[in-house]
């Protein structure tokens, strides 16, 4: 019962996400997905409260009236170390291990096969997206591979489409290899 009703507020937040909504700052009113940021720290689908526009000025700002705030910060807390190291080596070890995994390696070799047939040219990618038909040119477009053991079969998607493909899987979706409709 509690995946369906978290699956029921997925829905909720999606459709909210194509709804008009009103900069709090400026007061245009833009489509939600087009016109503000999504908060990624928060659930998916939740928006900020300033179009774009407003949030881009509002950063300027602060960087106009605090000019020397990340310096001084890094002076004020000199024993803060980042977890990206300066010499590279968090991100080494992790990739090191990463790579190690056997279902990392299959779908890196998969990458490989997609790269080598779009070069030969046995594979092409369309100029619109799949998903939402909007048209979409050069890398813009992401392969969505549903089985990695059939790598040249691909479904090409806009960034968008990709991540709410993503987020409906990871919700309990599932979703038709040939066709790729979304059961839920």
């Amino acid at each position: 019962m509690d995946s369906k009703i978290r699956m029921a507020r997925e829905m909720a937040r999606r459709a909210a996400s194509y709804r008009n909504r009103t900069c709090r700052k400026c007061g245009q009113t833009f489509v939600t997905r087009a016109g503000f940021y999504e908060l990624k720290h928060l659930p998916p689908f939740t928006y900020d409260s300033t179009c774009i526009q407003c949030r881009r000025e509002q950063s300027a700002d602060f960087r106009e009236s605090k000019p020397n705030y990340h310096r001084q910060w890094t002076a004020n807390n000199p024993g803060y170390v980042s977890p990206c190291n300066a010499d590279g080596s968090y991100f080494k070890n992790y990739q090191a291990k990463y790579r190690k995994k056997i279902e990392v390696r299959d779908r890196m070799r998969v990458y490989r096969i997609v790269a080598k047939a779009l070069k030969d040219g046995t594979l092409t990618k369309p100029d619109q997206c799949a998903g939402c038909d909007k048209p979409v040119s050069g890398r813009g477009l992401h392969g969505h591979h549903s089985d990695y053991a059939l790598p040249l079969q691909v479904q090409w998607l806009c960034s968008r489409c990709h991540d709410d493909l993503h987020r409906a899987i990871s919700m309990g979706a599932v979703i038709n290899g040939e066709t790729g409709e979304i059961y839920t």
